[in-house]
Parts: structure tokens; sequence; C-alpha cells
């Protein structure tokens, strides 16, 4: 098995994988071609599919159940543009992990965005489970040709015999919420019998992500699912801080993820033959600890996560930040910021920030003179916790 290193570049990455997708949707076609890119008619029967997967999350908020996969040209056009979406997701979120994680399982996988990246972070054993069969060949063909291993498995989640066994140190389960549990049938109980179920399978140290799309219905069930977390004992590692009832929910307001987007030429191709506006990656996600672990161990200190990109307003940029005290808005005073402060220019969502000295008008904190700023925990990486500082 190849070794690599623990945090690879993300551009060489892509650079390595759209050849290898390319080469697969030429097999799959059954098309001859060059092997890092499309010709123009190939081209343009990937975009009208992609364009249809479009169209109905626009419309559902989701891209709807992966029976579709079951037509080759559906998959593998899927793969060309949502499998290099998810796979630089993944290599995100992945890195918000504690520690390492040596055997992983990615349910209802598809052809497994989550998992390659788990392999491209130093997973030793990674295990795809989905129930469609040629969407498994495919994440075993990609990882084959990357020069990894990777079990797969077939399986129908709702059947009480699963092909797996023992405990895994990071369990996955990235859109497919809606594949399991359709929005319509209402079945929030059924869904937490199954996660019950599915985290007996974490290892002692084990992690569990959860990651959908950031559309209002989908990430209100991820919120809510949060709470139920919470309330059966479940720590959150990320991207929580407030260990009470989500403040979100509570005020029928989004909270999501949003990360840089990288594109490769096809990908941007894709968006402009097909007028599509995607400059970044917005994802529901909950990363959670098993229930006999602890919430992260972080400093005593004004600690707040940054859950909203600049918002422009007549008085400059605020944000909204969600920290150990709930909800707050973030707001300055200051026309220029000294070097204590200045960190405010280039805040981004999802970064955990300290902020010492605001002034503070109800749920508002306004930067002033004297406040510093800074953040505490880069975007995409672990929480820093208390023994990690004093080591």
């Amino acid at each position: 098995m190849k070794k690599r290193d623990l945090a690879p570049s993300l551009t060489s990455e892509l650079n390595e994988l759209m050849p290898l997708l390319i080469s697969i949707w030429r097999r799959t076609m059954r098309l001859s071609g060059p092997h890092d890119r499309l010709q123009t008619r190939e081209f343009r029967s990937v975009v009208a599919k992609i364009t249809e997967y479009e169209e109905h999350q626009a419309k559902n908020g989701h891209l709807g159940t992966l029976e579709s996969f079951k037509e080759a040209e559906n998959l593998v056009s899927y793969l060309l543009y949502y499998f290099p979406l998810h796979f630089q997701e993944a290599f995100s979120l992945l890195q918000e992990l504690p520690s390492s994680k040596k055997r992983v399982l990615d349910l209802c996988s598809g052809p497994g965005s989550y998992a390659y990246a788990a392999l491209k972070l130093g997973a030793q054993e990674v295990t795809v489970a989905d129930y469609h069969e040629s969407a498994l060949r495919i994440a075993g063909e990609l990882a084959g040709k990357a020069g990894y291993s990777l079990n797969v498995r077939r399986m129908d989640v709702h059947r009480r015999n699963w092909p797996f066994e023992g405990k895994y140190d990071l369990i996955i389960l990235a859109h497919g919420l809606e594949e399991l549990f359709p929005s319509k049938e209402g079945n929030f109980e059924e869904q937490t019998s199954f996660f019950n179920r599915l985290l007996q399978h974490l290892s002692e140290d084990g992690h569990f992500l959860l990651v959908d799309s950031s559309s209002k219905g989908t990430n209100a069930r991820i919120l809510e699912l949060r709470n139920y977390f919470v309330k059966q004992g479940y720590p959150i590692q990320a991207p929580c801080l407030y260990q009470g009832e989500c403040p979100a929910l509570k005020s029928k307001a989004p909270c999501y993820a949003q990360r840089e987007l990288e594109s490769p030429y096809l990908i941007d191709e894709i968006h402009r033959s097909g007028k599509m506006k995607r400059n970044s990656l917005k994802m529901s996600y909950l990363l959670i600890r098993g229930n006999k672990q602890e919430w992260p161990k972080i400093a005593e200190k004004p600690l707040f996560r940054v859950i909203s990109p600049p918002i422009e307003t007549q008085n400059g940029s605020r944000f909204f930040l969600c920290g150990k005290q709930g909800k707050k808005r973030l707001g300055t005073l200051l026309k220029k910021h000294p070097k204590e402060s200045r960190a405010y220019e280039y805040l981004r969502r999802g970064e955990v920030i300290q902020i010492q000295d605001p002034q503070v008008r109800g749920d508002d904190l306004l930067v002033q003179q004297t406040t510093k700023l800074e953040v505490y925990t880069p975007l995409g990486k672990a929480l820093k916790e208390v023994y990690e500082e004093e080591n």
C-alpha cells in the first residue's frame, strides 16, 4: 500500500484524481479518447446529466435517491462532477478529527468519495458499503488505480444482518440521508433507531461523521439529529462549541459549513457550459464522538465558531458566531484595525476565534480599540484542546 503524507496538497490530489475519473468514465461508456479530457459531444452529454441533477436539487433540496445509478451514464456523469466536490468536502472535514483513524467505514458510499479521501489522509483499512453494485465497482476500481486496497460490501442497511463486524475508528454517512429516510415519510424514530444501532460499531475513541446538503430542509434535519445525539450523551467534536439545544434550530435559522471550492479545468468548464453558479462548497455536517467520551476539553476562553460569511450592512461587515454562551453577532466600531484585532478583516466561516475585551451590547460583540481577536483553530483543522496547549 502506498505511503502518503498525512496532509497532502489538495491541488496535487485533484490533479491526480481527474484523469482517473475520466478513464473510468471512458471504460464504463466504452469510448476511446484522450485520458485527461472529454471530447465535445462527450462533454455535452455529461453537462446535460449534471444539469438534470442540479435542477432536481434546486427543486427538492437534495440530489434524490441513487436509483439512477442503475443507468451507467447517470453514474459516471455523477462521478465526473460530484465526486470531486464531495472529495474536497471530505478532504477538509476529515482533517477536523483530533487523531488519525486506522479503520474506517463509509456507509451508503456510492462511488466512495469520502472513502477515497480517508485513504489519502492515511487510513489503513477502509470499507465501503452500499446497495448499488455498479457504484461499489467504481469505488474499488478507483482505489486500485490510485494504489490502495479497499474493502467492498454490498448491503441493504434496512435489513437486520449487516455485512461488516467489529469496531471502527470512524464511520461516515455522507449525502445518504434522503436515500435512507426520505423526508416526505416523516420517519424520525426510524432514523434514530438506525443511528443507535450504527454507533454501536464505534471504537472506544471513535467518531461518526454525518454530512449532507446545506438546503433548508436537510439542514434542519441535521440540526434536529444534533439535538437528539446531544440528549443521548454523544459529545460533538465539530462544528458545535455550544452544549445545549441548537440555537439556530430554536430560531429556525440555518447553520451550515462553507469551504473554498478548488475547481479543476473540467469542473470550471461544466460550470461555464451549464451556467452554474457554484463558487464554494456548502454542507451540513456533524462530527460526533462516541457516548463514552467527553466533550472536547477547550480552554476557558471566550471562544466562538464563525457560522456565517461576512454580512455587509450600512455599518460594515458583520458575522454570526456560536460558542459556549450561545449565538452572538460580531461587528466592529473601527474603520482600521490595529494588529491585535486585524484578524477581523480576514475571518472565514468555520474558523474558531478567541475574542477579548469587545464592547458588549446584548448579543452583539463589537470590536473596539482595546479588543484582541485571533484565530484559535483554523478552518479545516482539529479543535485545539487544553492538553495540546499544556504539552
